[in-house]
């Protein structure tokens, strides 16, 4: 896929990952890189390795993730880093969260994201049993915020923006900015309905 966007120029690509196997492709990234606007994007949900294990058994180590981002960054690849999913009393603390920032800044990152956990039903089916044999004292809470839907109201996701604000800024990182244009871009849109 990435050999097609050698071909072609002015696009805006982003690739979301938790797989650290991301840098195998460093070379033809630098390459899409010269003409395209690209963005890695390495969700890393915490620097915690038991609690990662626990949460992501199938997922490279957090340490893996951030030694990708610093390849890539390092490589001169726009990488960003997404803590993904916040998910309450559990990675969601601003130390937890301020890790993986400071973390991600020291190895390149430009930006940080995050995204509060959405529980469909597919996915209860799976997390809830995962509470109850990792986390047994928040099965109750989660529940209850779950209950009437698949994604968290009141004022907790607004706490979580501005908890991600405030230490997106304390690291120097970006929410998702403009990257600068690629040696390659198309300089004139017009001129290319002529070649």
């Amino acid at each position: 896929m990435w050999e097609q966007f050698t071909r072609t120029a002015g696009l805006r690509v982003g690739l979301i990952t938790k797989s650290d196997l991301v840098v195998r492709d460093i070379d033809i990234l630098q390459e899409v890189s010269r003409r395209h606007s690209v963005t890695v994007i390495l969700t890393i949900t915490t620097l915690d390795c038991h609690l990662a294990r626990a949460l992501e058994p199938l997922a490279p180590r957090p340490d893996l993730r951030i030694e990708a981002v610093r390849a890539l960054a390092r490589a001169g690849i726009r990488v960003s880093v997404n803590v993904s999913p916040v998910l309450p009393l559990i990675n969601d603390s601003e130390l937890s969260i301020g890790k993986v920032a400071k973390a991600a800044a020291e190895a390149g990152a430009v930006g940080l994201g995050a995204n509060v956990v959405f529980l469909k039903d597919c996915a209860k089916s799976v997390f809830f049993p995962f509470l109850q044999e990792r986390f047994p004292t928040l099965v109750r809470r989660y529940e209850e915020r779950f209950r009437d839907g698949a994604f968290l109201g009141g004022a907790y996701p607004d706490v979580i923006r501005e908890r991600v604000r405030r230490i997106r800024r304390q690291h120097g990182l970006d929410a998702a900015g403009s990257p600068a244009q690629p040696e390659l871009w198309p300089r004139d849109p017009q001129l290319t309905l002529f070649s």
